[in-house]
């Protein structure tokens, strides 16, 4: 296909109608790209027979979201984002929250796969499509390992590199000025990145000013301004929480637990394990040396920016498992820098190969292990539930319903012994409180050990020091809140009870074991629909603004999704703090105006488009 459209370029008589085709070429490759990604992701909910989302972090972003709905954004723990963008999808697209989080790491992947395209082709350099293609592949399925439920970093890492394309590719010169329409639409899309992770905002921002003095000078005004105005919007979005209820001061992982109970070597230690177990996942030997190889296959800024990222991001995986702030392995997982830098370095390998044949063969092989190793992690993914536990927790819920308004609901959990109870324990109350009827989340507590234990007020002591330090810090919760067992409903869930050490139903404790059906929930093949459809969402919505501020169809089509999420997430915020919850028809209307509002300004761009270099597709 390559080979084709090089050897007809000469024969083409006429110049603009060659770089048509190639831009056609371009545009229907990346339509592949985006359909191979999206079946990559979303195709193991059917093979594998998942109805609920995968990974650990999925429970958190679903009740947080689902008390948004309700009480605001206030609530969703200081990263508003992504629930913004998932109440706007599920409202609009008429998704429940479990269908919309189900498909959110493959919209992600797909974005940043197309994202990536776009920022290869920033400096301006002709290469041939496949070698723009393969950065996207690397990019995409290198999202594995946040697609599994971190949605406030997946978010902002599609968010952050459609930025970074933008201000790569700027040219103030051209455009009269050094404040430009890609710096300011730069700024937006590091402003709702903000917004979804605003830890992960810090380590962009650290990105963009390590690179600023290596930049060219007539592109610094443009980084600075879209950093400061990306600080900006991700500042004034997070001082409007304040208005609003409080988010719930709970431990949404083992993590935020041990920090808590202030088990800092515990926590360094599991940090240490995490990045020994992971690392390999990463094929480092394949894609650092192939990241280092590709680095002088780009021209400036894009350049600089790229090589930033990977030191940043290096230096502070380091410095992590030092001080034990951040996981590691998350900021591994961050650096996109690397299978971008790769895919070029196969093509490097490629052309400095005297052999082609054997050149083939090496990318070939290079290529696969890497793709590999991703479909490798992705095949591990899974939900952490069964339908058996949302089927007790429903029905919990039921009995909730029925109690009156701030009844606390105490569920008991029995949890294993060891390092396994902080993970068991917090997955456990993030599964209750996103099944449970969202009025009644705020009324959720758990109780550590055995019911006969919370009833007599005394913590369940084991001789484990995790499992212990759990009874007594939850224990004393309670306690600080006036909850008291005399003023709560008690549930006991076989579900969060080890086998063997369920205990028989105690007075005052509400029993429910065996497997009811689950009620309703999605089939897997739904969940693909959700996906695909949340991801054309985006796409619609942002072409219009995408294409008014790139000028080309290409760059603007790989840019869509992530155009529309940043739009969503900043209509979905505004109007929010305006008073308007996110439901209802509020959702449907604000995106159809956020579409509609970039068309208009694409439109009235049209008269100050002139043929350049910037709107010549490079492929």
């Amino acid at each position: 296909m390559v080979d084709a459209l090089s050897s007809s370029e000469g024969a083409l008589p006429n110049l603009a109608s060659a770089d048509k085709r190639r831009g056609l070429a371009a545009i229907a490759w990346l339509v592949a790209l985006a359909a191979a990604l999206l079946a990559f992701f979303l195709l193991r909910y059917p093979v594998r027979g998942f109805e609920l989302p995968m990974g650990p972090d999925a429970p958190v972003y679903m009740w947080w979201t689902n008390l948004a709905r309700i009480d605001g954004l206030s609530v969703a723990n200081w990263r508003p984002g992504a629930p913004a963008l998932a109440l706007m999808l599920g409202g609009t697209l008429g998704l429940s929250q479990l269908e919309v989080f189900a498909g959110m790491g493959a919209v992600f992947g797909t974005a940043i796969g197309l994202a990536a395209t776009a920022l290869v082709r920033a400096d301006r350099v002709r290469r041939p499509l496949w070698v723009v293609l393969a950065t996207g592949v690397l990019a995409g399925t290198y999202t594995v390992h946040l697609a599994g439920g971190y949605f406030g970093n997946i978010v902002f890492a599609g968010l952050f590199l459609a930025a970074l394309a933008l201000l790569a590719a700027d040219s103030p010169s051209a455009s009269g000025g050094p404040i430009t329409r890609r710096a300011a639409a730069g700024a937006v899309l590091l402003g709702a990145g903000g917004l979804a992770h605003p830890p992960f905002f810090v380590l962009g921002v650290v990105v963009l000013l390590v690179a600023l003095p290596f930049v060219a000078r007539e592109q610094r005004a443009g980084i600075r301004f879209a950093a400061l105005g990306g600080a900006a919007l991700t500042g004034a979005g997070l001082l409007s929480m304040f208005s609003g209820p409080r988010p719930l001061q709970v431990d949404t992982s083992a993590d935020s637990f041990m920090r808590r109970a202030s088990l800092d070597a515990e926590l360094k230690s599991q940090y240490l394990t995490r990045v020994r177990l992971h690392s390999a996942s990463y094929v480092p030997y394949i894609l650092l040396p192939l990241a280092w190889f590709g680095r002088r296959e780009m021209r400036g800024t894009a350049r600089r920016l790229l090589g930033s990222w990977a030191v940043v991001c290096l230096v502070a995986l380091v410095v992590s498992l030092v001080v034990a702030v951040v996981p590691a392995v998350r900021l591994a997982a961050f650096v996109y820098a690397l299978p971008i830098l790769a895919g070029l370095g196969l093509a490097r390998a490629l052309r400095t190969n005297p052999s082609r044949t054997l050149g083939v063969a090496i990318v070939a092989v290079l290529a696969g292990a890497m793709l590999l190793g991703a479909a490798l992690i992705w095949s591990r993914e899974r939900p952490y539930a069964t339908l058996s536990d949302i089927s007790q927790i429903r029905a919990a819920g039921d009995v909730a319903a029925h109690l009156p308004a701030g009844t606390p609901l105490v569920f008991v959990v029995d949890a294993a012994d060891g390092a396994a109870a902080m993970f068991a324990v917090t997955n456990a109350g993030n599964l209750i409180r996103a099944y449970v009827p969202p009025e009644r989340i705020p009324d959720v507590h758990l109780f550590v050990g055995k019911s006969q234990d919370f009833l007599a007020g005394v913590p369940t002591i084991t001789g484990s020091p995790q499992h212990d330090a759990l009874s007594r810090l939850y224990l004393d919760d309670m306690a600080h809140t006036g909850v008291t067992a005399e003023s709560s409903q008690v549930f006991l869930l076989d579900a969060f009870n080890l086998p063997g050490r369920i205990e028989t139903a105690q007075p005052g404790v509400d029993l429910i074991g065996g497997s009811p059906a689950a009620g309703r929930l999605p089939s897997p093949w739904r969940l693909v629909f959700a996906g695909a459809a949340s991801f054309m969402l985006l796409g619609v919505a942002g072409y219009g603004w995408a294409r008014a501020v790139t000028r080309d169809s290409v760059p603007a089509l790989a840019l869509a999704p992530s155009f529309g999420a940043a739009g969503l997430i900043v209509a979905g915020v505004v109007l929010d703090r305006l008073g308007l919850r996110l439901s209802g028809a509020v959702p449907a209307v604000a995106t159809v105006a956020v579409g509609l509002c970039g068309y208009l300004f694409a439109y009235l761009q049209r008269s100050e488009r002139k043929p350049s270099m910037e709107s010549s597709p490079q492929v």
